[in-house]
């Protein structure tokens, strides 16, 4: 079942661990009756193709394991705490209508059995059998924040920085090592948000919770995809892999 439910990459000698539980298009079959059949809605605010921005083999074979969600977080939303993860989007970041209709709770259930805790026992048992120390959730994010964006951070900045980056308010990682994350998209000339727009979700949690220093990695779409189209633009993404991958490198101390 679980090669449904993500893609693993197991490091040689694993140091370190990146997650990327918003970036899957599939939609299981069990969740036809519930949410709408527009593929763009549903779409509308995965983290369309993050796995692309980075250089998969070089990071595995330097000791990051990489753990990539393949099923649409409209279906199940593995950065929200189960309680409330299933069909967690009633409508899209537009306003749109996702759901229109709800699971009894015997099925409920199933679906998060089968969905939604594969991926956290995955990403247990490999912090637990590694000892590994140090985590990233990594995200992409709408350019400009939305109304549904402003509702529930109304005190954010409307022109977006390049990154954000977010460790729960300082509770996930230590200062110095939130600085340093910092430091190293500056020095590429990139502009970072700390905390602003995102705090950090259940992802970040999760890691904390297992012990690791963790963070949560935001990238503005712009800087990488036509976001009306949902399309790649790949003079872009060229330049973003080779950064992207070397300031995650950087960040681990693997480099």
């Amino acid at each position: 079942m679980s090669e449904q439910i993500y893609d693993f990459y197991l490091a040689k000698d694993p140091k370190a661990i990146i997650c990327m539980p918003h970036s899957g298009l599939k939609l299981p079959a069990e969740f036809n009756d519930f949410v709408v059949s527009n593929s763009k809605v549903l779409g509308c605010d995965v983290d369309f193709r993050v796995f692309d921005l980075i250089d998969k083999e070089r990071l595995v074979s330097s000791g990051i394991c990489l753990i990539i969600a393949k099923n649409i977080r409209t279906s199940i939303d593995l950065n929200r705490p189960r309680a409330i993860a299933l069909l967690n989007w009633d409508k899209n970041t537009l306003g749109q209508q996702v759901v229109v209709n709800t699971p009894d709770q015997e099925l409920a259930q199933d679906l998060l059995q089968k969905y939604y805790d594969p991926y956290f026992e995955k990403v247990k048992e490999t912090i637990q059998q590694y000892s590994i120390e140090q985590g990233i959730d990594l995200h992409s994010m709408p350019s400009r924040p939305t109304n549904y964006h402003l509702k529930k951070n109304p005190d954010q900045v409307l022109t977006r920085p390049d990154f954000c980056l977010s460790d729960l308010d300082g509770k996930s990682c230590p200062k110095v090592w939130m600085r340093k994350a910092i430091k190293r998209f500056e020095n590429r000339n990139y502009q970072v948000g700390y905390n602003d727009p995102y705090r950090g979700g259940q992802g970040t949690v999760f890691l904390n919770e297992q012990g690791l220093n963790a963070m949560q990695i935001e990238i503005k779409r712009e800087l990488y995809m036509d976001e009306t189209n949902q399309t790649l633009i790949e003079t872009k993404v060229s330049k973003l892999k080779e950064n992207l991958t070397e300031i995650l490198l950087e960040i681990f101390d693997l480099n």
